[in-house]
């Protein structure tokens, strides 16, 4: 997948929002592309240490996540199971 600069900075935009979204304590991540749209990793503190969860997410769902709502909502729904570990209880 070929993206200029422009795409990665909405991908990166739009992944923070959703990792905001999830109300994780802290986390480092970053976005690159892959063949099937983005792949994202996200080290995130469990409070004891750190974890590496990667995720491979459609290019148009992340994109439309920027400006829907629901868009986002779904994201988050979806990649929650994934940091559950990470979250503050």
């Amino acid at each position: 997948m070929t993206l200029g600069m422009i795409e990665l900075a909405r991908a990166r935009e739009g992944t923070q929002a959703i990792l905001d979204a999830l109300g994780l304590s802290g986390y480092l991540f970053e976005v690159e592309p892959s063949d099937k749209g983005w792949r994202v990793r996200v080290e995130c503190d469990t409070g004891d240490g750190w974890a590496m969860v990667t995720l491979d997410v459609d290019a148009d769902s992340l994109g439309a996540s920027r400006n829907d709502d629901a868009a986002r909502d779904a994201l988050v729904e979806t990649w929650r199971p994934r940091f559950e570990h990470c979250i503050p209880r």
